[in-house]
């Protein structure tokens, strides 16, 4: 689909799923409509999900709109992309949680083994997804962590919002970050019913420590060690 067809200017939020779109769609929105009160529901109408049509409502948006995407094909040739990558670990016990957690009876090591080192998962492998896109030099593309968003949201935001080339006053930014703290956030999280160890809802990195055997650890560095290592991560 052609979203110019809808809106001039457009720019792309893509990350793999369970890597904190859903913080920084809200950042996101408080930024762009700094003087409305946005709930869940008002997210997804102005700052709209590629994989969810039926909830955009074009006629809230205005001449700048960011989409929301995990797909990983795009290229640079329109539009500006922010990329946000996440420890793999932490992407992994979240979508863990996110999916399995009713009544299952898959433990996270058998859903670690077989299903994510693998690949098996709907938008394909968190290795390849992040490697396509986290080492590119192109003027369009912003990446950034979330775990440098986390520890430094406002300055962080503040480029963001540079690379987009909006003019906005810095205040409009601080009070987004406010608006958007993780205590909103859970509550957010728990009127879509999320289960309460989903890691990004409460904030934080290195969540998988308490989940993590050490067979699990090892698995993970030997298929991805040294994009980690790339990336900044330790072991």
């Amino acid at each position: 689909m052609d979203y110019n067809l809808f809106v001039d200017n457009i720019a792309y939020l893509v990350a793999y799923p369970r890597s904190g779109t859903t913080w920084v769609r809200y950042l996101l929105a408080c930024i762009l409509y700094p003087n409305e009160n946005l709930d869940h529901n008002d997210m997804n109408a102005v700052m709209p999900d590629t994989h969810a049509h039926r909830f955009w409502d074009p006629s809230r948006w205005k001449d700048f709109v960011v989409f929301k995407s995990h797909f990983a094909n795009y290229s640079l040739d329109k539009s500006k992309m922010i990329y946000l990558y996440r420890d793999g670990r932490d992407v992994a016990l979240s979508h863990y949680y996110y999916h399995y957690y009713q009544g299952t009876e898959v433990t996270f090591s058998q859903y670690f083994r077989d299903e994510f080192l693998l690949g098996r998962l709907r938008f394909g492998s968190w290795k390849e997804h992040v490697e396509r896109w986290a080492f590119r030099k192109d003027k369009k593309l912003f990446v950034v962590s979330y775990e440098e968003l986390f520890s430094n949201t406002f300055q962080v935001m503040k480029k963001v919002v540079e690379f987009l080339n909006l003019k906005l006053n810095p205040q409009i930014i601080e009070q987004a970050v406010l608006k958007a703290d993780f205590r909103k956030m859970r509550k957010i999280g728990a009127a879509g019913g999320y289960h309460p160890k989903l890691l990004g809802l409460q904030g934080r990195s290195g969540g998988w420590k308490e989940t993590f055997t050490d067979e699990d650890l090892d698995s993970f560095w030997s298929w991805a060690g040294d994009l980690m290592e790339k990336l900044g991560y330790k072991k």
